[in-house]
C-alpha cells in the first residue's frame, strides 16, 4: 500500500477545491480558508509535490484537484477522491459515520471482544427527551452478553460510544465519555482517522490517549466505518462496577423500547 500522507492544511486546501475537478483561482481559495499568503502557498505547493492538486494559469494562478480513474466515488455524507490510488474521503459529518459504525459494532466488533450482541443503537439525537442532559446522551450504545467457561450465569455489559470525526478529534471527547460513563460498564470514543490523515493526527491521537488512559476510558480509531481492517483499540477500557439500579435507569432513559424489549427477553 502507498503511504501517501497530508497534513491538515493541505487536506483543508485539498477539500477546498471544486469536487469534479474544475479551476479555482488561489486568490479567492485563499480568501475562502481565511489564510495568510504564506499558509496558503506553502499548502499549496505540498499538494502540488504529492501530486494532489495541479497548477494552472489566470488571474493569480490557479488550482484543481489531480484526478484519478474512479475519482467521484459516493459514499454516505461524502465523496471520495483518489490520488494514486489512494483514497481522500471529504470532510464527513458526525452523524454520518454512525450508520456503518452501528453495523460493525454489531457484527465485526462484538466478535473481535468475544461478546454475544443484543442490541446497537444510534442514542445521539432524542430530541427533548429527558435523558439526564446533553452529555449524558452516548452517541451509540451497545448491550451485550458474556459467558464464561468456569463462571455462573451471564454478565450484561452496557457500553457506550462517543464518536469524533478527524476535524474534532481532542480531549473533549473523553470528557464526554466520562459523562455517561458512570451510568455503563465501559465507555469509549471512537475517532475517525483516515489513512492520509495518519501522520498529522498523531500528536493529538497521543493527547486523548493519554486522558483516556487516565480515567479508564477506551480509545478506538477507525480509518473506514464500514471495514474492520481499519479499526485499531489503542486503549481498552476499564470496566466500571456500576450498580444495577444505574444500568437499568441507563437502558431505561436511552434506548428504544424496541431495543429493551431483546435485552428483556435475552437477560430471562
Amino acid at each position: 500500500m502507498i503511504d501517501f500522507q497530508l497534513n491538515a492544511d493541505e487536506y483543508s486546501l485539498y477539500q477546498a477545491l471544486p469536487e469534479g475537478g474544475s479551476t479555482q483561482g488561489n486568490i479567492s481559495t485563499r480568501k475562502a480558508l481565511r489564510w495568510k499568503k504564506s499558509r496558503y502557498w506553502e499548502a499549496r505547493e505540498g499538494l502540488i509535490r504529492k501530486q494532489a492538486a495541479i497548477a494552472g494559469l489566470g488571474g493569480g494562478g490557479t488550482l484543481c484537484r489531480a484526478r484519478d480513474e474512479g475519482d467521484g466515488i459516493e459514499l454516505p455524507g461524502q465523496v471520495v477522491s483518489s490520488v494514486g490510488g489512494v483514497a481522500i474521503p471529504s470532510r464527513v459529518r458526525e452523524r454520518h459515520l454512525y450508520g456503518p459504525l452501528v453495523e460493525t459494532l454489531r457484527e465485526s466488533w462484538s466478535r473481535d471482544t468475544r461478546s454475544n450482541s443484543i442490541v446497537v443503537e444510534v442514542t445521539s439525537d432524542q430530541g427533548s427527551r429527558a435523558t439526564g442532559g446533553r452529555w449524558t446522551r452516548p452517541d451509540i450504545v451497545a448491550v451485550n452478553l458474556k459467558e464464561y467457561d468456569y463462571l455462573p450465569g451471564k454478565y450484561i455489559e452496557v457500553v457506550s460510544f462517543e464518536v469524533k470525526p478527524a476535524d474534532q478529534i481532542n480531549v473533549t471527547a473523553v470528557y464526554e465519555a466520562m459523562a455517561h460513563r458512570r451510568n455503563a460498564t465501559h465507555a469509549y470514543v471512537l475517532l475517525h482517522i483516515p489513512q492520509i490523515l495518519r501522520d498529522s493526527l498523531a500528536e493529538d491521537l497521543q493527547v486523548v490517549r493519554a486522558a483516556a488512559a487516565e480515567h479508564g476510558v477506551g480509545v478506538i480509531t477507525f480509518g473506514e466505518n464500514d471495514d474492520y481492517d481499519t479499526w485499531s483499540t489503542v486503549e481498552v477500557a476499564v470496566r466500571v462496577d456500576t450498580t444495577p439500579e444505574r444500568l437499568n435507569d441507563f437502558i431505561e432513559t436511552q434506548l428504544s423500547a424496541e431495543s429493551k424489549r431483546k435485552i428483556a427477553l435475552s437477560v430471562r
